[in-house]
């Protein structure tokens, strides 16, 4: 009877290796099917290997196939099918039973010589690694028709790793042989965070211990660490491919959140792995310094004292007898600084720590006021001028009144200046310190039209010009009379003038008079 059973194809090529050795070094008298030969193989993710099918050379198929994951240990077999150990560990055995229908006895059988088993052998294990390679998994129980059989079992030993063994026997006699032919390791390694594991607060910028402790049923290979900042739904590198030290320095980085954690990933050396992360969350503080706030007067510069400091809106203290007060513990980044004191404007400043950092707050003192009172008068009569606009420091405050007079309520104590305008007359101002309530003149000077004055000078008896004579307006030299006894003089403003003419031999002359226009005046010097 021929019947093949699916297991893992893996176990199937070392099944037939070791069937082969044994057979060769005559541990125990199975059909002498195989001749010991050397095998080549090209085994994928390896490359190509020799393999002496010798029982005292087997070393050199469990150095190379060492190199993965999958590690191979070939011990003597259990001759002994009564031994209690053998009775109870084959209750743990899980047999596979899909029939294959591949007769691996005959292929071996019917090769013509050492080299065509040997080639048979490796397509054996070669159909075996494309069948891996393709995620098929298939193991083997075979039976011939003389009645013997083999077949390739596993269990999970008490050390957590998947034994892989190799039974043969003649049936009906049941006589059974058994040896281990591989061992996987498919235990993960256990972790647990041991620091921080929650409700800490540590502070960006520190140099804080990630601790914990993983074991593993055969050792941990290597150690990932992640920290999250949003409880877990994102992670973080700290450090990748770590030892198995139990602490791992870190230096905190500025990212606050009260709902981080940390996670320890433990590797074996098979890829098993095993995790813990902190039982509850952490909180990252954003770093802190000290902010010194010094509060001065803005006239004077002497320190204020008593003023009230807030920052970012929230009372901090009063300033010392120096005006200062010390805020410990604030976090890196922007703020904004607040001063209060009776008697002065509100003070406030922005600042953005990054280290230890002093800062001065001005204050401007509320000034007293008081009344100024503006009166407006015409320089020239005396009047008052009704509807002037005033303006005070520049700013407009209403017009006069039909009296000429504009009260400012409200003015701050201290240095202004007045400014006042009208049509027809040009701008006036005036400065005032004002300490009281305070009234203040202010005379605006007409702007006058102008007119041209001609002035002619004539001998009083002959009644002929004079020419040469001298001619002064108010007082002010404005030429000399030409050959007709002619002088005209431009721009002579609206109103009364006096008009003085001299000449060598004469006597001097004055006479008054009215300019409304455009104007003549002669003028009679008399001999001498």
């Amino acid at each position: 009877m021929r019947r093949f059973r699916v297991y893992r194809l893996r176990h199937l090529v070392l099944g037939l290796i070791f069937l082969t050795l044994v057979a060769s070094a005559s541990v125990l008298q199975v059909r002498a099917l195989i001749e010991p030969v050397s095998l080549t193989l090209t085994v994928v993710g390896i490359g190509t290997i020799v393999v002496p099918l010798l029982a005292y050379e087997l070393s050199t198929l469990v150095s190379t196939l060492g190199q993965s994951s999958y590690s191979v240990l070939f011990p003597q077999p259990i001759l002994d099918p009564n031994a209690p150990a053998l009775k109870k560990w084959e209750k743990t055995m899980r047999p596979y039973t899909i029939d294959t229908g591949r007769d691996l006895f005959k292929d071996l059988k019917d090769a013509k010589d050492k080299a065509d088993k040997a080639k048979r052998i490796a397509q054996i294990i070669n159909d075996y690694l494309e069948s891996r390679k393709a995620g098929v998994s298939e193991s083997l129980c075979s039976y011939d028709s003389s009645g013997y059989y083999l077949c390739v079992t596993e269990r999970r030993n008490k050390n957590g790793f998947e034994e892989t063994w190799l039974k043969w026997a003649k049936w009906p006699k049941e006589t059974v042989s058994m040896a281990l032919i591989g061992m996987k390791d498919v235990t993960a390694p256990s972790v647990r965070v041991t620091s921080p594991n929650g409700r800490e607060s540590w502070e960006a910028g520190e140099v804080r211990s990630i601790e914990w402790t993983a074991s593993d049923n055969h050792r941990v290979n290597r150690i990932d660490i992640f920290y999250s900042t949003n409880n877990g739904r994102s992670w973080q590198i700290i450090t990748t491919g770590s030892s198995n030290a139990g602490s791992h320095s870190w230096r905190i980085p500025n990212t606050p959140s009260s709902d981080c954690l940390i996670k320890v990933v433990a590797y074996d050396a098979a890829g098993n792995s095993g995790s813990d992360t902190s039982d509850r969350a952490f909180t990252i503080r954003a770093r802190a310094f000290s902010l010194t706030v010094v509060v001065k007067d803005l006239k004077t510069g002497s320190a204020v004292a008593g003023a009230s400091v807030y920052l970012d809106g929230l009372y901090k203290g009063s300033t010392d007898r120096n005006g200062r007060l010390v805020i410990s513990n604030v976090a890196q980044g922007s703020h904004t600084v607040k001063v209060t004191k009776s008697g002065y404007n509100d003070g406030s400043q922005s600042v953005n720590l990054q280290s230890d950092t002093s800062i001065t707050v001005y204050l401007t003192p509320i000034s007293k006021t008081f009344s100024l009172t503006v009166v407006v008068k015409d320089l020239k009569t005396g009047s008052a001028v009704a509807g002037a606009s005033v303006y005070l420091d520049g700013l407009y405050k209403g017009s006069t009144d039909r009296n000429g007079r504009l009260v400012i309520s409200n003015v701050a104590q201290g240095s202004h200046t007045v400014k006042v305008t009208k049509s027809g007359y040009n701008d006036g101002s005036q400065s005032v310190n004002l300490q009281s309530d305070t009234s203040i003149t202010v005379y605006l000077t007409p702007i006058s039209k102008t007119f041209s004055l001609t002035v002619v000078v004539k001998d009083l008896k002959t009644g002929s010009a004079v020419a040469g004579a001298s001619v002064y307006l108010d007082g002010s030299y404005k030429g000399t009379t030409d050959s007709n006894g002619r002088l005209v003089i431009s721009n002579v403003s609206e109103g009364s003038h006096i008009v003085r003419a001299s000449k060598s031999g004469y006597y001097d002359k004055s006479q008054t008079v009215a300019v409304s226009s455009n104007t003549s005046v002669t003028i009679s010097l008399t001999r001498r």
